[in-house]
């Protein structure tokens, strides 16, 4: 039996595999994000991400998260920057937020 045969198996499980949907980052925060309050815990919600395996978030002060919903307080005032990194495999999509904290 040929091993040619194989190949168009072959190439078609290739492609079939690489071609995966590309995941789309988007996330809700539970509070107004003009006005934030500080030191109160605010809940963000990947779940309206697309494709997505895997999640990793950004906080400011270098505190991260893998989960789709998290929950993090704000310990100082003013325009924080809030990201979200989702994938599926070798592909991610970035999506980001910028929250005013207040008092």
């Amino acid at each position: 039996m040929s091993k040619c045969k194989y190949i168009p198996l072959l190439i078609t499980t290739m492609l079939l595999t690489s071609c995966g949907k590309m995941p789309y980052a988007c996330f809700t925060v539970s509070e107004k994000e003009d006005s934030v309050p500080v030191n109160k815990p605010v809940i963000f919600n990947a779940y309206c991400s697309d494709n997505a395996k895997e999640y990793f978030w950004s906080f400011p002060n270098d505190s991260v998260a893998y989960t789709a919903i998290v929950t993090y307080t704000f310990r100082e005032i003013g325009k924080k920057k809030v990201s979200l990194m989702v994938g599926n495999g070798n592909k991610s999509r970035y999506s980001f937020k910028e929250l005013n904290v207040v008092p």
